[in-house]
């Protein structure tokens, strides 16, 4: 009996092509890397509850899984700055910083000693304004506190901010029972009315 040959269709899969050039290979990295719908980019503002290491840790996974060169990691990441972290980036725009030099600027720059003095200051001695909704302000302050407080429990974090609104809001809010931030902030703007009238 004779053997047949079974002729396969050439696809990339079982055909050898050549290398491409490495330049070429590196913004093929690059165009993947912002292609790749399974993994989101991250973004990091600089905003006071956001924590730089957070944001290099989600970077370094997200440059490792779209397969991109550790060599182009900090001339990409610029494209994930937004507001007060792309201001801060406008001065380094130019150089080419190694990934390691890159993390220490801006670990000193949003997560340094003056950094965090200055967050705690605001985690504790920042009151509420008396024209400012009290909708936003305990919203900001939760999450500053989740940053500079990680292992406080929700009690004390709504105890923190209890303390931080303004004096007519915090005597209503005494006489209630609050368990949670939601029941706190739910019970500030039930407040908030009657204390305008």
């Amino acid at each position: 009996m004779a053997r047949r040959v079974i002729e396969q269709p050439l696809t990339p899969e079982n055909v050898a092509l050549p290398a491409p050039p490495p330049a070429a290979a590196k913004w093929r990295a690059i165009i993947r890397a912002f292609r790749k719908p399974d993994v989101s980019v991250p973004t990091f503002a600089g905003s006071d509850h956001e924590d730089p290491d957070t944001f290099i840790s989600q970077c370094e996974m997200y440059f490792t899984e779209a397969a991109i060169d550790s060599s182009l990691w900090s001339r990409m990441v610029n494209k994930c700055l937004t507001d007060k972290a792309s201001k801060w980036y406008e001065v380094y725009r130019g150089l080419i910083l190694p990934w390691a030099k890159y993390k220490s600027l801006l670990r000193q720059h949003f997560a340094g000693v003056t950094a965090l003095n200055k967050l705690q200051i605001k985690l504790y001695a920042g009151k509420q304004e008396e024209k400012k909704a009290v909708g936003v302000f305990p919203q900001k302050k939760y999450l500053l506190a989740h940053r500079m407080l990680p292992t406080a429990t929700e009690e004390q974090i709504t105890g923190l901010l209890l303390e931080s609104l303004i004096p007519s809001i915090r005597k209503v809010l005494r006489a209630a029972v609050i368990t949670s931030f939601d029941d706190l902030v739910e019970k500030a703007l039930q407040a908030e009315p009657d204390e305008a009238d």
